[in-house]
């Protein structure tokens, strides 16, 4: 069943290459891993400890792959139920909905063998003889590298309901911000250097843009990068924005959106006269969240970007960096044109990226 899978796995890498090249050697570093670990297994290592396999194997799967292992009796309980649900939420900001995790579920008597490699694993864990109260652990690289493992453990499953219901989807988060972790790791040794250079010289920070980036444009305080591709569209910009006084949430959420979009009118014009680039603001909603990047205080803000005078959109995060010093914010952002396909592996990248902003500012 491994075997067929990554054979599949070869047959759709080869069909979607020629679209996105960041996608494609996403997924083919993931193949490696997985095809080296089965040769492995083949290769005289049947007597090897899962400690002695785990210090060289890394977790195998697809970024957001999720396994769910829970024991049979608890199986069709509600608590269950709304894990998945959890784990399954919307990529936010998207404009068609695509679950945040492609989960699987495994009981937990046969989770063995290579089932214990996948990269994200959540283990139900109900046990009233070791665990007094319900808690919510993170462990990494249990049996294989890059490996995150949650344990969610309690007395009960009552206990373990009260202690996550209504509250913030912290294991969903973990997932995500290990994701984004592994393929900003991924970036520093696969970026684009000359866009590097060019923020650099212009802005003081450094930046791992994807390496298929390939065209640019600069103005004031300004800097647009594009891989410029056919299918898969990703665009960047850098700039930065003069001092504001931050007066509540609510204010400051309309501030920013009107700053960006006096920005990107001024340097993203469309194809037709007249025509720029704005955020949408009427049929869907523009989120703010607070956030630190390279330990400095920064807003993050998503949604969806529209092209006012054409018929172009689709969904942008950006990142508002305050810089403690000149008291202003540099702006890091990225968006997607991609209007064919699904649209969140794109985001996951442009994402990662900003994430490996160092400030030197």
């Amino acid at each position: 069943m491994f075997v067929r899978y990554c054979y599949l796995q070869v047959y759709v890498l080869l069909h979607n290459f020629a679209q996105n090249k960041n996608l494609y050697l996403m997924k083919a570093y993931n193949l490696f891993v997985a095809l080296s670990f089965l040769a492995l297994l083949f290769s005289g290592c049947r007597n090897s400890t899962s400690k002695s396999i785990a210090a060289f194997q890394s977790a195998s799967g697809l970024p957001f792959e999720t396994l769910l292992v829970v024991d049979e009796k608890f199986s069709d309980s509600p608590l269950v139920d709304s894990l998945k649900m959890k784990l399954t939420e919307a990529y936010p900001s998207l404009p068609q909905a695509e679950p945040t995790t492609k989960l699987m579920v495994c009981s937990a008597k046969d989770f063995t063998g290579l089932m214990r490699y996948v990269r994200n694993i959540v283990i139900l864990d109900i046990n009233p003889s070791i665990y007094t109260k319900a808690s919510i652990v993170k462990k990494d690289d249990v049996w294989a590298k890059r490996q995150l493992v949650v344990n969610l453990q309690s007395p009960t499953l009552e206990e373990l309901e009260k202690r996550i219901y209504g509250k913030p989807n912290v294991v969903l988060q973990e997932i995500v911000k290990e994701e984004r972790l592994r393929y900003a790791s991924f970036l520093k040794d696969n970026h684009s250097f000359w866009v590097d250079s060019l923020v650099n010289s212009s802005f003081g920070i450094r930046l791992c843009a994807p390496e298929d980036m390939s065209a640019f444009r600069k103005g004031d305080d300004f800097i647009w990068v594009s891989n410029d591709a056919p299918t898969g569209r990703m665009d960047m910009l850098v700039y930065r924005l003069k001092s504001l006084k931050e007066n509540g949430a609510i204010d400051i959420k309309d501030k920013l959106v009107s700053l960006r979009d006096s920005v990107l009118k001024i340097n993203l014009p469309g194809a037709f006269p007249g025509s720029y680039m704005q955020t949408e603001k009427k049929f869907f909603p523009v989120n703010i969240d607070k956030s630190k990047i390279d330990g400095c205080d920064c807003f993050v803000m998503r949604g969806l970007w529209k092209m006012h005078g054409d018929k172009m959109g689709g969904p942008f995060v950006a990142y508002f960096i305050k810089d403690e010093i000149k008291g202003d914010y540099i702006v890091v952002e990225g968006f997607v044109y991609s209007p064919e396909s699904k649209k969140k592996v794109y985001m996951h990248i442009l994402e990662s990226s900003i994430n490996t902003v160092k400030l030197d500012i």
